[in-house]
Formats: structure tokens, sequence, C-alpha cells
């Protein structure tokens, strides 16, 4: 048998990817419930699309939430507000 088929190991990626999903849907939420990083991530979004970047190279929303909210942390800090 193949180590990669091993079902123990198969059980621990299942776990740690059905985790690393748990932890991405909390943030996606927070992200969202956050008016200015939604807004951001939004623009950013609308914008790839007007550039007429390929769907499928697109940013997914979790990707997108999370550059707006590097965005507004940087912004924070440079602006010392």
């Amino acid at each position: 048998m193949c180590r990669g088929n091993d079902p123990i190991t198969l059980r621990k990626i299942n776990e740690r990817n059905r985790q690393f999903w748990l932890e991405q849907s909390k943030l996606r939420i927070e992200r969202i419930s956050n008016e200015l990083i939604f807004h951001l991530a939004t623009i950013d979004m609308r914008q790839e699309s007007t550039r007429g970047i390929p769907l499928n190279r697109q940013k997914s929303i979790e990707l997108a939430l999370e550059d707006a909210e590097m965005t507004d942390r940087t912004e924070f800090l440079y602006h010392g507000e």
C-alpha cells in the first residue's frame, strides 16, 4: 500500500482541511461584517472583473477580504489613527 493512501493519513489530511475551512469561515464572517473591509474587498473584486481577468484567475472572496483587511490595517498604522 502506498503511504499516501494510508487511511489514517487521509483522515488526518481531511481533519486538517476541515479545521482550516472552519477557521476561514469564521474569518470570512468577521471580515464581511466590517463595512470598510467588505467595501474594499468588493472594489478589489470588481476591478479584477473590469480589467478582464479571467474568472478562474480572479481572487476568491476569502482572499479579497484578507487583502482588504491588510490594507485597512496598513492604512491605520501608516496614518497613526
